[in-house]
């Protein structure tokens, strides 16, 4: 049962499109269900893949899409329109992760 949900979009320097998702469950049990539910995808080419965090379970798509697991909460970065990704995106992700979850 998710306890609270926020949603925050604005755009980025290059144009891109930037849509930060969180979650709050009631315990992390429920949180946990849902990091391994929805990082699995509904395709295989849809999963994303493990990523290394201090403290957190991270899966990536490494362009678009970071979703990371901090207790009971679940916080997904999605960054869409640009074309070609730029190389830094991956850090990108995790900086703007890593300043909002202290928010949730």
């Amino acid at each position: 049962e998710v306890q609270n949900f926020a949603i925050c979009g604005f755009v980025d320097g290059e144009g891109g499109e930037v849509y930060v998702y969180a979650l709050r469950f009631l315990d992390e049990e429920q949180a946990e269900q849902a990091f391994a539910l929805i990082g699995a995808g509904r395709q295989p080419r849809d999963a994303l893949t493990p990523v290394t965090g201090p403290e957190d379970a991270a899966v990536s798509d490494g362009e678009t899409a970071l979703m990371v697991l901090r207790s009971n909460v679940v916080l997904t970065v999605l960054i869409l329109g640009d074309d070609p990704v730029p190389p830094e995106r991956p850090s990108q992700m995790r900086l703007l992760a890593e300043t909002a979850l202290p928010r949730f």
